[in-house]
């Protein structure tokens, strides 16, 4: 009935709105919402570490398994969903869009540290299906979930894929973030985290790309919107009680980091005569469904996959086994924000930055007999 828009809050984060006069009352939004309905099936009997073997492994974040995924479906003549960066009026969107060519989907490469806008390219997945042809799609679990609730039945062409979701800040922090560090220069056109330049285990940057070509790399640890995020500080309220932030996943397949790995399985590592570089890149894979397990066959030998433990992909994400814990510190962030822009919050990360690396200093002074007192006085 079209009774619901979107509308952005105070912060930057979209959330629907019901407009009661034109509403029914049929109930159809609760009805198809996989946030509430927790739309998916547990994983870990399926579980791998994996990469593919081709270059295209460069480009992407971590094994560049999606990479893989979408090239075999563009190849045969499927149509590829992800999240890519827009030029707008103001700064950098980040939005779902359809790629039909390997050239379309070069900019649905990589990790995006922000919430895509996904909602609107739902009807054209749901048409490209109807047109009986093969869709991959690719987001965070609760857009998978989404679009699943929104189809309301299954398609054999359609192959989702959740990633590993950290949480998500607002569009709007990125875009103001980003135009703090243009000044007078040039405009940002591209903000790719994670960058291989030093390897995938050194790859805690952000690269920036300016229209005039100039490329410049900030560590996460000094770059305040993205020690924001690994803190946790500026995620969306719904983050930190996902369902999906667990075992149960809403995709066919699900991929991320395999962070840790040369903790838990250093055995599958080029340096001692094992499939995985730790400079390429190491994928984490979970497959939930017989779909992806079939999709993912097709790959061949395209892919490289062992067989893991659920336990040790998951050691190291936090997110396979547990939401997002909500830091005090992110009430003050957020009304920060709200009140002054990314300016006010740049302010605010610094000073707790400058009290961190002074607390840092007082700890190394600390003789460990002194630290142990202190602790067990503090009953610690």
């Amino acid at each position: 009935m079209g009774a619901i828009s979107m509308h952005e809050d105070e912060c930057g984060f979209v959330f629907p709105r019901l407009d009661a006069g034109v509403c029914i009352g049929c109930r159809r939004c609760k009805q198809v919402c996989g946030f509430q309905h927790k739309l998916g099936q547990v994983a870990g009997e399926r579980s791998y570490a994996a990469a593919t073997v081709e270059g295209q492994i460069e480009r992407s974040a971590s094994g560049g398994i999606f990479g893989a995924l979408a090239r075999a479906t563009v190849a045969r003549g499927g149509v590829v969903f992800g999240c890519a960066y827009e030029q707008g009026e103001d700064g950098l969107l980040v939005r779902h869009r359809a790629a039909r060519t390997e050239e379309e989907f070069e900019g649905l490469y990589g990790s995006k540290y922000v919430q895509s806008s996904a909602s609107a390219c739902f009807g054209e997945v749901e048409r490209e299906l109807r047109a009986g042809r093969e869709v991959l799609f690719s987001g965070t679990p609760c857009q998978v979930a989404g679009l699943r609730g929104y189809l309301g039945r299954s398609y054999d062409g359609l192959l989702a894929v959740d990633i590993v979701c950290h949480g998500v800040p607002s569009g709007r922090m990125l875009r103001e973030y980003l135009r703090g560090l243009e000044g007078s220069g040039a405009r940002v056109t591209d903000a790719r985290f994670r960058p291989k330049r030093d390897g995938w285990s050194e790859s805690l940057q952000l690269e920036l790309v300016r229209a005039d070509g100039v490329r410049t790399w900030v560590p996460s640890g000094q770059s305040s919107y993205y020690d924001c995020f690994l803190r946790l500080e500026t995620l969306r309220d719904s983050c930190y009680a996902c369902p999906f932030a667990g075992s149960l996943r809403p995709g066919d397949l699900t991929v991320g980091d395999f962070w840790g790995i040369e903790e838990v399985r250093p055995d599958l590592l080029d340096d001692v005569g094992g499939p995985f570089s730790l400079r390429r890149g190491v994928s984490c894979l979970l497959v939930n469904t017989d779909a992806g397990a079939r999709r993912l066959e097709e790959l061949g030998e395209k892919i490289v996959r062992e067989p893991v433990a659920f336990e040790d992909v998951a050691l190291r994400n936090d997110q396979l086994r547990r939401p997002a814990e909500e830091p005090a510190s992110r009430a003050a962030y957020l009304a920060a924000f709200a009140e002054g822009g990314w300016d006010a919050v740049e302010a605010l990360w610094r000073r707790a930055a400058r009290r961190r690396r002074a607390l840092q200093v007082v700890k190394r002074c600390v003789p460990g007999p002194l630290k142990r007192v202190v602790k067990r006085l503090l009953g610690r």
